[in-house]
């Protein structure tokens, strides 16, 4: 579970120090940098896949012609904050046998280029991301760490490797990729054993789910895992009925609660090419296929799939999208279950003041405000229980309305403005 994360000139934030727990909301207004936070936990993913930094930032093409991966939005030019050069990033991580720290520092180079337009050659400035320091700790001892770059192209890396040899060693590797990438897939690595699996593994398993009803309707190859956007759907709810056969029982129950729909079993039959294709049918025999299906029941399922699985990480932004807000209480009930009885870390963003509502005073713990400065254009994350004076208004006043009111962000900028 990621525990502790620690930015520094990342997009929109200046600097920020968190500590999370597993379930995580994010409330605040547009543009607040809800998705900013999100695109660092972007960021970690793209290296625990083993990306170099221009493919983490910009895109990962694979060698079919596919988009394996899209980058951060707007690429490295909008990666750091206004002004600066470099941006930090500083995790804490733990497992129940471990705690993995891990700190990358990433600056940017001008690299001069000529202009596409015609006729003109004048010159144009491209940005270059660099590793400049990368180190990772388990338990507080220290696995590698990054010095002063060997010749402007290298990274001078020291690995220490554990018990039995104790022992220091010295490479050369390159620092327009991640060390911890670099150690995965090289030779370099192959003494660190559960050091490195421990932190990539976390890292890799980070998911950010946006359904997109077209996405999931379509059918699937078996075997296939649940998308981004939700397609594979009909593979991946077989995959976890066959691996726990209960849960089908559970997924009918969900459905009853959260719409007329009296289902009785789900059907996976394979179209022409060997893909699958999901129905529900209903006790009364009426067969209803996924493509007909309404946008919010083909949401609540990609999402169903997504919380029943366990020990993982799960980021979904404006999770209410697509259901009735008398609906919001069953889908907390999912996340709480997932986060708790499942051990899935869950990140949620929400505009919803029913959702906040609902929270009660979990929120205290679970809720954090997103705000930004008009003037500095500076975000800033705050749980609700930091806030001044939340928990004594809350005592004559409903939560929901203090943040349809815009409450928390007046008062979190009256308690940072200078006298």
């Amino acid at each position: 579970m990621l525990s502790h994360i620690h930015l520094k000139n990342f997009k929109s934030f200046r600097e920020l120090k968190l500590e999370l727990g597993a379930l995580n909301v994010f409330i605040g207004a547009n543009a607040s940098g809800k998705s900013n936070f999100r695109e660092a936990l972007r960021f970690l993913h793209g290296v625990g896949r083993g990306y170099s930094l221009i493919e983490i930032l910009g895109e990962k093409w694979g060698e079919g012609g596919d988009l394996l991966w899209t980058g951060l939005r707007g690429g490295p030019r909008e990666a750091v904050f206004s002004g600066a050069t470099s941006f930090d990033v500083e995790i804490e991580l733990r497992s129940l046998d471990d705690i993995f720290s891990y700190g990358i520092s990433i600056a940017f180079s001008r690299v001069r280029g000529l202009s596409s337009q015609k006729n003109d050659i004048s010159s144009v400035n491209f940005l270059s991301p660099i590793v400049t320091k990368e180190y990772l700790k388990v338990n507080a001892r220290p696995v590698f760490e990054t010095g002063d770059a060997a010749d402007g192209k290298t990274l001078h890396v020291v690995i220490h490797e554990g018990p039995p040899t104790h022992r220091s060693r010295a490479v050369q590797l390159s620092h327009s990729k991640p060390i911890l990438g670099q150690l995965a897939q090289t030779g370099h690595g192959s003494n660190l054993g559960p050091s490195l699996k421990g932190i990539v593994a976390s890292l890799t398993e980070l998911s950010f789910l946006e359904p997109d009803p077209q996405a999931i309707r379509r059918p699937s190859f078996p075997g296939s895992p649940l998308g981004n956007h939700g397609e594979n759907l009909p593979s991946a709810m077989l995959d976890l009925f066959e691996k726990s056969p209960e849960l089908e029982a559970a997924f009918r129950e969900h459905l009853h609660s959260l719409t007329p729909l009296d289902v009785e079993s789900f059907e996976f039959r394979p179209d022409r090419s060997g893909r699958l294709e999901l129905s529900l049918r209903e006790a009364n025999g009426r067969e209803i296929s996924l493509s007909s299906a309404s946008d919010g029941t083909v949401r609540y399922l990609a999402l169903l799939t997504a919380l029943m699985r366990e020990d993982g990480c799960l980021f979904l932004e404006e999770v209410e999208t697509g259901l009735h807000p008398s609906r919001l209480a069953l889908l907390l009930d999912c996340l709480r279950e997932s986060s708790t009885n499942r051990r899935n870390q869950i990140f949620i963003t929400s505009h919803s003041p029913l959702l906040l509502h609902l929270l009660g005073p979990a929120a205290f713990e679970q809720a954090y405000l997103t705000y930004r400065s008009e003037e500095s254009g500076e975000s800033s994350i705050r749980r609700l229980q930091d806030i001044p004076d939340a928990k004594d208004v809350l005592e004559t006043q409903d939560l929901g309305r203090l943040h349809t009111s815009g409450w928390f962000e007046d008062v979190s900028y009256f308690a940072e403005s200078p006298l």
